[in-house]
C-alpha cells in the first residue's frame, strides 16, 4: 500500500538504521500534524494514555484515535 509507511525504531538500544526513543513520540515528531490521519494505538496503558493525549494535542478527531491497551 503506498500510503502505509513503517519506521522501525528501538527505545533501548541504538541502531544506525532505526529511529531510537519510545515509539509514540517517534511517530508524533515525524508527523506533527494529525488533523487528516488516523491514529491506531497499542501497548501499555500507559503508553496508550499517552499517545492518545499526544494525537489529541496534535489535532486528532477524539473519533480518529483508535486505541487498544496490553493489559495481564
Amino acid at each position: 500500500h503506498p500510503n502505509l509507511h513503517y519506521t522501525g525504531c528501538l527505545s533501548d538500544e541504538r541502531h544506525p538504521d532505526l529511529a531510537h526513543g519510545l515509539v509514540s513520540e517517534v511517530a508524533m515528531q515525524r508527523h506533527p500534524r494529525l488533523h487528516a490521519f488516523r491514529s491506531f494505538l497499542c501497548g501499555p496503558p500507559e503508553m496508550v494514555h499517552a499517545a492518545r493525549w499526544q494525537a489529541s494535542q496534535l489535532g486528532a478527531a477524539r473519533g480518529r484515535i483508535h486505541a487498544d491497551q496490553f493489559t495481564s
